[in-house]
């Protein structure tokens, strides 16, 4: 740092104007020595770790949203397979279907309402 500052002490006005001509890239390069490089490598692969670390998370929720997605499609198709699975049971119990199959097989609908037997026998006990 001391150095820096005894650096700009020592440049001259015409060093500096000549300085601020000079394009954007050309003033980068001036400033960045293979000191400065070495002295910040930690930090550089500090954040090329970061850098790795957020590319592998992208590539993972990715996947998950494509995993999600195909999920979703297949439970859709299940979902509608049901439906009609569902909808064909209802229709093939339903009173006439279950008469038009019963008719070859010589079974006939009920003619009087259905009823209960109750046969009470009441058990006495002779003393």
């Amino acid at each position: 740092m001391e150095e820096q500052v005894a650096d700009v002490e020592n440049r001259t006005v015409g060093e500096l104007e000549e300085n601020s001509s000079k394009p954007l890239w050309a003033r980068v390069t001036d400033k960045v020595s293979l000191g400065l490089l070495v002295s910040n490598i930690p930090f550089m692969l500090f954040v090329a770790v970061l850098c790795g670390i957020y590319i592998y998370n992208i590539n993972k929720a990715s996947e998950l949203v494509r995993a999600i997605d195909k999920k979703s499609e297949e439970l859709k198709e299940v979902k509608w397979e049901y439906t009609d699975v569902q909808a064909r049971l209802i229709k093939a119990t339903s009173a006439t279907e279950l008469r038009k199959k019963a008719e070859p097989l010589g079974l006939q609908p009920l003619e009087k309402p259905v009823f209960e037997i109750n046969n009470t026998i009441t058990i006495t006990q002779k003393k």
